[in-house]
């Protein structure tokens, strides 16, 4: 079994299955068909006369990839990958004894960059980086000249993203990137670190809960003068149950003492995982009582975002959620070359909004004018909502 994976499973079928090369010949017809058997349009995968079998997918869904048992692995534009993916999957490899390729385009310092620096400096990998000065045709002939460059640059695109697309140039922001400045100033103040993690402090969570996708879980307290992001831990395809657990398992690592659950907005109308029944619902047969975050528009939940990141520091045992909120950025218009004002949901989404949510209950919250004016939180036990006074002891409503 070889595997090749796009960042999403609908680009392989429009980039190679149906994709044609600049010469107008089908992708699909470099395989040799002598040593084809079989081809399967649904599934894209190409079976040939030994027995061994070419797979096209995605990595959005890697968990149905698990038992595919590869040999080989190729990863297209790697840096939009789910960097779990890999994470799932090279073990699998490395039981086989198999090989992996890797290859893409820079977006910036994200997984693809680590994994690039680490490749460097072993002595296992071939490495190689092209840029446009490099690549050539089989006469000798630039694949791009200088002078289509020059007409990019004419027709408005941006210096950064010649030096991301043309030269692989890593120290170029993620274009479309929604927090790069406060990252930078957060990396500069050294507020992604190292910090004690206090014992019996009141303990926040805040989810993003998959219905297709991950689920992620932020755990927050308030020390040091700081909004501290403590942990972060993000799943596919896991049901209450078992992040039930993980909240007690962290609990007992760490101390914590838990206050307040937030789930999303629209958690009365989710279902987890294939059950019949709410997401709420089988939260409390776990002892899990949700408040529900204040609706926000996803604009001005990015806002807060921002405005709350001066405040922010985050443990660096929580780096998955760095990735994310480094690679959350705007969906790109390409017929107008413009970015949207909505964001691309990719895997980095997952961890971004969970981070929103809790800047919004942060501003709902902690952070009002009148501080002894209560705030009105939907909560898991009926449909009235608890109105909750500033600093009172509400553990009693939603301890695990």
């Amino acid at each position: 079994m070889y595997l090749y994976l796009f960042p999403q499973h609908n680009q392989a079928r429009k980039v190679i299955w149906k994709g044609i090369d600049g010469g107008g010949r089908r992708f699909l017809d470099y395989v040799p068909k002598a040593i084809i058997k079989s081809t399967n349009s649904t599934e894209m995968n190409i079976e040939l006369i030994n027995g061994s079998i070419i797979q096209l997918g995605g990595s959005n869904n890697y968990n149905a990839l698990m038992g595919s048992n590869p040999v080989g692995i190729v990863y297209s534009e790697h840096s939009l990958h789910n960097p779990l993916s890999r994470q799932y999957l090279n073990p699998i490899l490395v039981e086989n004894g198999g090989w992996e390729i890797v290859q893409g385009t820079p977006r910036g310092k994200n997984h693809s960059y680590h994994l690039y620096q680490h490749a460097l400096n072993e002595p296992s990998w071939f490495v190689r980086k092209w840029t446009v000065d490099d690549t050539k045709r089989h006469d000798g002939t630039p694949v791009v000249t200088k002078d289509m460059i020059d007409g990019e640059r004419r027709m408005g695109v941006a210096e950064e993203l010649i030096r991301q697309e043309y030269y692989c140039d890593f120290n170029v922001g993620v274009q479309g990137a929604y927090y790069t400045a406060e990252l930078d100033l957060m990396y500069y103040q050294k507020r992604f670190c190292d910090f004690e993690v206090r014992p019996g402090l009141p303990t926040f969570t805040f989810w993003d809960i998959g219905v297709r996708d991950s689920t992620a879980i932020i755990w927050m307290q308030m020390s040091d003068g700081f909004v501290s992001v403590v942990d972060y831990h993000e799943e596919t395809d896991k049901g209450v149950d078992h992040f039930a657990r993980v909240l007690e398992e962290k609990r007992q690592k760490y101390g914590f003492k838990y206050t307040n659950h937030f789930g999303p907005h629209d958690l009365r109308q989710r279902d987890w995982g294939a059950s019949a029944r709410s997401t709420l619902a089988q939260a409390r047969d776990w002892n899990i009582h949700f408040l529900i975050t204040p609706q926000l528009s996803v604009v001005d939940g990015i806002q807060a975002v921002r405005s709350l990141f001066k405040d922010v520091r985050i443990h660096t045992r929580c780096k998955r959620l760095i990735d994310s909120l480094t690679e959350y950025r705007r969906e790109y218009d390409e017929e107008h070359r413009v970015f949207k004002d909505n964001p691309l949901h990719t895997w980095a989404s997952n961890g971004a909004d969970s981070f929103r949510y809790m800047a919004i209950v942060w501003h709902n919250q902690f952070s009002r004018p009148d501080q002894s004016a209560p705030r009105k939180y939907q909560t898991s036990f009926d449909g009235i909502g608890h109105q909750i006074p500033q600093g009172a002891n509400t553990s009693s409503i939603s301890m695990l």
